[in-house]
């Protein structure tokens, strides 16, 4: 099974226009980080983006991000506190 680990930047472009099952095409699961889902759910993030979060496809699974990774210590969780 293949799975994809997505950022936000999909999710707000395709929920929008009703194409988030185009990810399933090539894809058969999609792993969100929780920051992710942290900022899908952000006050500043459309609405329909906000309720697409709250209530994720079965397809969609949340996980905890490794705190081990230094690769990961660059990405956006900060931008949340601004």
């Amino acid at each position: 099974m293949t799975v994809i680990v997505a950022d936000t930047s999909p999710i707000n472009y395709l929920v929008p226009i009703g194409e988030t099952g185009v990810l399933l095409q090539p894809y058969h699961r999609v792993v969100i980080p929780e920051d992710v889902l942290i900022e899908l759910m952000d006050m500043g993030a459309p609405g329909e983006v906000r309720e697409w979060a709250r209530q994720p496809p079965a397809w969609v699974e949340i996980r905890k991000a490794p705190s081990g990774d230094a690769g990961l210590k660059d990405l956006d969780a900060a931008r949340r506190l601004r």
